[in-house]
């Protein structure tokens, strides 16, 4: 039976819902609960495409500048299409990311963009 992408990405949101920040339609994470969210999605079957990491102090969200704001990792869809590969090579960086980030500086959130494969293709196909 295949799994529906958008289910599965609306039930991994509801997991972490509880430890996030949310702002419209944001889901902030504290950098501590983000490697868990990258294996489930790798878990899952879900790529993440990019991160992005913040500051956020009371209700002010504001950008990391210095010295890594994010990651995107939508180039590897151009080179290729081996799904198990894309969400593995994708989700291993954002892995290797998230570990330095954590040791430079703990306070950090992280804000995903993730697809699942119906969403990549289409991404592929389209551009949006």
């Amino acid at each position: 039976m295949k799994k529906d992408g958008l289910n599965v990405k609306r039930k991994l949101f509801e997991k972490y819902y509880d430890f996030s920040i949310r702002s419209g339609n944001e889901l902030y994470l504290p950098l501590s609960m983000a490697m868990n969210f990258v294996n489930d999605c790798t878990r899952l079957g879900l790529v993440v495409v990019e991160l992005e990491f913040f500051h956020i102090e009371g209700d002010k969200i504001t950008p990391v500048v210095e010295p890594l704001t994010g990651l995107d990792c939508s180039n590897v869809f151009e080179e290729q299409w081996d799904w198990s590969h894309v969400v593995q090579q994708c989700n291993s960086v954002a892995m290797l990311v998230l570990e330095n980030e954590a040791k430079r500086d703990d306070t950090q959130y992280v804000n995903f963009t993730i697809l699942s494969r119906d969403e990549a293709q289409k991404w592929k196909t389209t551009g949006v």
